[in-house]
């Protein structure tokens, strides 16, 4: 079985590019080097690749909980039934959606 090391390349790698973001996986294989950690630039690359889609995917999830605007201009069919979908989802469903409504609708009928 082969000895542990108690030194995690992945994180060097990652502290390295978090440092140098704009150098190439060869200046950061040299830059390890110096620290006397051997490691090809293919690994590297591998490295900063998955470093960067765990960033996405958790600015993707951090990103679930809020609302998203659509992509259909506001002039659409589609644009009002959006807006109408966003508006029962912020009232908590389509009975608070009604009640509100039916609010608004009073209200009107008193200030006209």
């Amino acid at each position: 079985m082969a000895k542990r090391t108690k030194v995690n390349k992945s994180q060097m790698i990652r502290d390295a590019l978090a440092a140098n973001p704009r150098k190439s996986p060869s200046e950061i294989s040299g830059i390890l080097k110096g620290q006397g950690l051997v490691v090809k630039p293919q690994y590297v690359s591998t490295i900063k690749g998955n470093w960067k889609k765990a960033r996405r995917r958790s600015r993707g999830l951090a990103m679930r909980g809020t609302a998203r605007r659509t992509s259909a201009p506001a002039d659409s069919s589609f644009g009002a039934f959006g807006a109408a979908l966003e508006f029962v989802k912020a009232a908590g469903g389509i009975e608070a959606a009604k009640s509100v409504l039916a609010t608004i609708e009073e209200i009107s009928s008193v200030v006209r």
